[in-house]
């Protein structure tokens, strides 16, 4: 029998919640989402019998990007092809109802199914990122403090993010947790306004690093980062004593950068065990 796409409502909280409690054994971060992925609209469930077989999400981003995330199928129909009918489905249903330049989506770069089946859909790796991690438990006596500051926004903040090699090596892509913007003028705008923007002053030269706090597991991320090796020590100093200071369990980074990457392992973060993350588009 072929699943039917609906919407999926606050009613379904429930069984969405028994349908992932074992997923990633038992730290699917969905059911933390629910409520507001409801509220943001795109969130819908592949039905069969009035039960819930499979869920997806789309999310409009900057530049008319379509941002895929939350394909689950239920433990008991997993191996059935519904993962496949789902993403069929769920793309001829965005078709219907959106215009857009790119559909795109981050997997781990183990995830062989999810890789598997994203080839099988016409989609193609755009690149492929480090995937870095530290837990609090980890996290080392830090250094002295370092002048870091909240930046505010200026068009040279922009210029010197966009001309930055991590820039380029990040294909101009600003990685929060799991999910990838474009880096354009305005969206740095409005991460300066959220306080997400640091800088990092010394002689002529200037650093800039964003910081996103992700709530449902208490994780804070540097969705992109660019200076001199001082500039980025200082910046791992601030976001360490971060860690200490506040309710933060892990600190993340995924970026295209081998520099950025071996600066970060120097400081005590190791590689994640999924090792790669990959951005996928069509």
């Amino acid at each position: 029998m072929p699943l039917k796409l609906k919407k999926v409502k606050i009613s379904d909280k429930e069984e969405v919640e028994e349908l992932c409690k074992n997923i990633w054994e038992g730290n699917d971060y969905l059911p933390k989402v629910f409520d507001r992925w409801v509220r943001d609209g795109g969130f819908y469930k592949g039905v069969i019998n009035n039960k819930i077989i499979a869920l997806d999400k789309y999310t409009r981003f900057e530049n008319d990007v379509i941002w895929l995330e939350g394909l689950r199928v239920h433990p008991d129909h997993q191996g059935q092809g519904y993962g496949k009918e789902m993403v069929k489905k769920f793309i001829e249903l965005i078709r219907s109802k959106e215009e857009f330049s790119y559909l795109r989506f981050m997997t781990a770069a183990t995830n062989e199914k999810t890789i598997k089946m994203a080839k099988e859909f016409g989609f193609e790796t755009l690149i492929e990122l480090h995937s870095l991690t530290m837990d609090r438990e980890e996290v080392e006596p830090d250094g002295p403090e370092s002048d870091v500051r909240r930046g505010g926004y200026t068009s040279g903040l922009f210029k010197i993010i966009k001309s930055s090699r991590e820039f380029n090596q990040n294909k101009g892509l600003f990685i929060k947790n799991w999910s990838a913007h474009e880096i354009d003028e305005d969206f740095i705008k409005k991460e300066v306004e959220l306080g997400n923007c640091f800088v990092f002053e010394h002689g002529d030269k200037l650093g800039v690093a964003f910081f996103d706090y992700y709530e449902p597991y208490k994780r804070l991320s540097i969705p992109f980062i660019t200076g001199d090796d001082k500039a980025v020590n200082a910046f791992l100093g601030y976001a360490i004593r971060r860690v200490k200071m506040e309710d933060i369990e892990y600190l993340t980074i995924k970026t295209g950068s081998d520099r950025i990457k071996k600066l970060m392992l120097k400081n005590g973060f190791k590689v994640a065990k999924h090792e790669k993350a990959i951005v996928f588009e069509r």
